[in-house]
């Protein structure tokens, strides 16, 4: 069945392309259905990422155990990934029929969304470079 693989599951819980999705919905002033939808799929990237940090033998686990010079930058993405989330959560408490104001503040969104998705990224690889993942 499409749309439920680790494909699209994987897709599903990227910042990447959460954030890809948003700007490219956030284009298309007619379809707000488009709109919610890439929204909440963003949420859930979200929420996936911080769980993923946090869980138990998470990402915060191993390089606290592995890399612990890298433990500040896995605090701030934490930090990072909350704050985005609540800015989200306290956008969808907005978004009835999406005006300008609220296009330009998910458009906001969006572009934070972006930035911590890099921010991940670079801690990804700082930890792997000095894991060995990359030799």
């Amino acid at each position: 069945m499409a749309g439920t693989g680790p494909a699209f599951r994987a897709s599903r819980e990227s910042l990447v392309v959460a954030g890809r999705r948003l700007k490219l919905a956030l284009t298309d002033p007619v379809n707000e259905a488009v709109l919610r939808d890439t929204f909440r799929d963003a949420v859930v990237a979200l929420e996936f990422h911080i769980d993923s940090l946090r869980a138990h033998g998470g990402l915060a686990d191993r390089i606290a155990t592995s890399e612990p010079r890298l433990l500040n930058d896995v605090q701030r993405l934490d930090a990072s990934l909350s704050d985005l989330l609540t800015g989200f959560w306290e956008a969808q408490k907005e978004l009835g029929p999406v005006q300008a104001e609220s296009r330009a503040r998910l458009t906001d969104l969006a572009a934070e969304l972006d930035l911590v998705a890099e921010r991940e990224t670079a801690l990804l690889y700082e930890a792997e470079v000095h894991l060995g993942g990359l030799d």
